[in-house]
This record gives C-alpha cells, sequence and structure tokens, in this order.
C-alpha cells in the first residue's frame, strides 16, 4: 500500500511493521494432504480454499463446540457426528495454540490444506485415513494464540471487516464495504474511527497499536505471507499512527491558543 508519508508519533513505533523473509509453501506437504494438488498453483489452492470459506467456517464452528476443555494424552480428538455431516468440509485437525508467555493452551479446529498453503511455519500434520472420526491435535507455541480464529476466518472468507474488527475496537457493520475504497479512503476512514473510540486519548491508541503488533506476531510466528492479511497488517497500522498523530496535532493547536 502507497500511503502518504505521515509523521510517526513520540512514542517511537516503527513507520512499518516488518514482512519477514518470504517462504513459499511447500508443494511437498501440500501432497500430503491432497495428492490431487501436488502441482496446482498455490494462489489456485488458496482461491478454492476461499470460494468454499463459508462452508469451512461453519463445519469449524459446529465442531469447536465439541472439544475438550484440555488437549488429550494421546493428541487425538475423538468426534461424535452423525452420518449426515459432510466430511468433505470438517476440520481434519486441532490447533493446540501454547501462549508463549504462560502455559495456557487454545484448541481450535482447522484444516490441513489451509494451513499447508497459508502457514509456512507449521511443520507437516499427521494426516489420518479418509472417514476417520479422530483429529490430530498439532501442539505450537506462539504469541497471542487467542487472535488465531479471527485470522483462521480472514483466510477462508478474506472479509477485511470481520479481521480489522477482530483486531480492533470497531465494528464490521461500522466500516460499511470497507474493502472498495480506495487505499488512503480506507486509511483516513480507520484513522477518525480510532481516534473517536479513544476519545483522543494517546494511551488508548498504544493499546491499539499493542494489539495489531500482537496479530503481526502471530502471523510472523505463523509463516502466513498472504498479501491480503499483510494488505491490513500495514493498514491498520497505518490507521492508528494517523490517529495518533490527530492527537499530536490538536495538542500543539491547543498549546497555540493558549500562546
Amino acid at each position: 500500500m502507497h500511503q502518504p508519508q505521515q509523521q510517526v508519533p513520540a512514542k517511537s513505533l516503527p513507520r512499518r511493521l516488518a514482512r519477514p523473509d518470504l517462504r513459499q509453501p511447500n508443494q511437498k506437504i501440500i501432497a500430503s494432504v491432497n495428492p490431487e494438488l501436488a502441482s496446482v498453483p498455490i494462489e489456485y489452492i488458496r482461491r478454492g480454499l476461499a470460494d468454499m470459506g463459508a462452508d469451512l467456517c461453519h463445519a469449524i464452528n459446529r465442531v469447536a463446540p465439541m472439544l475438550p476443555s484440555q488437549s488429550p494424552a494421546n493428541n487425538l480428538v475423538n468426534l461424535n457426528l452423525p452420518p449426515s455431516s459432510n466430511s468433505n468440509r470438517l476440520p481434519t485437525h486441532i490447533l493446540a495454540l501454547q501462549s508463549t508467555r504462560s502455559d495456557q493452551r487454545f484448541l481450535y479446529p482447522t484444516h490441513a490444506l489451509l494451513l499447508a498453503a497459508h502457514c509456512t511455519g507449521v511443520p507437516p500434520v499427521p494426516v489420518l485415513p479418509a472417514g476417520s472420526t479422530s483429529l490430530p491435535v498439532v501442539q505450537l507455541k506462539v504469541t497471542s494464540p487467542n487472535l488465531f480464529p479471527v485470522l483462521q476466518t480472514f483466510l477462508l472468507t478474506k472479509s477485511y471487516e470481520a479481521l480489522i474488527s477482530g483486531i480492533l475496537p470497531v465494528s464490521a457493520s461500522s466500516l460499511g464495504s470497507f474493502a472498495s475504497l480506495p487505499p488512503p479512503q480506507r486509511t483516513a476512514k480507520l484513522g477518525h474511527m480510532l481516534y473517536e473510540k479513544s476519545r483522543g486519548s494517546m494511551q488508548q491508541l498504544m493499546a491499539y497499536s499493542d494489539q495489531i503488533s500482537a496479530f503481526w506476531r502471530l502471523i510472523c510466528a505463523l509463516g502466513v505471507f498472504d498479501n491480503d492479511t499483510w494488505e491490513v497488517v500495514d493498514l491498520t497500522w497505518d490507521a492508528v499512527l494517523g490517529a495518533m498523530n490527530l492527537v499530536i496535532q490538536n495538542e500543539d493547536a491547543g498549546r497555540g491558543r493558549r500562546m
């Protein structure tokens, strides 16, 4: 995204959140998940996942309440689903994400193909025979594991509004048809929304920047290089810097009036 250069606030935040060196998905891992996709271009696979996104998200949300509160010792979760369940859409694995800052673990249903196509930092996952009602548990330690559902939903739906509202305290409905706006208008609109939401508090805006940083650390750890995801990272970061600049400008204007 190309934005007009703006002042970086005095809190010494970076102008950009750096992207790691690009790592392409491993075609052998994709083939182990689905041999029919061994020679299919990665972008085509990702588009196919997005085309099925609504169904995959529905299946994830259906399975999530069935998960145990803790990761089982044998690293397998058995599901009790009716025969009518669409097995082609059901999650294939459970991610047990442990925070790097505590012993707390979060269990999330996911799909092996999503991990193979989008998360280059995730090692190859065990693949069970087709029709199995057991889901292998994959243990990972990451920062901000609570943000994984927000990331997963975006990778499957490409809803800018849902991702932004999952990271920042703005509702998806208030963003409107955000993705249709030119990039500079998106940044300006979101920046003003964050400024209003924070009531001009630099401390509150710093908390927003911490949340964006947490999401950034998560996608770096998982090895996500999807351009749309990084576009949202750049956009939200630019917007929060813009909101901070509004605070600085208003403080400067107030001091000028008092002189």
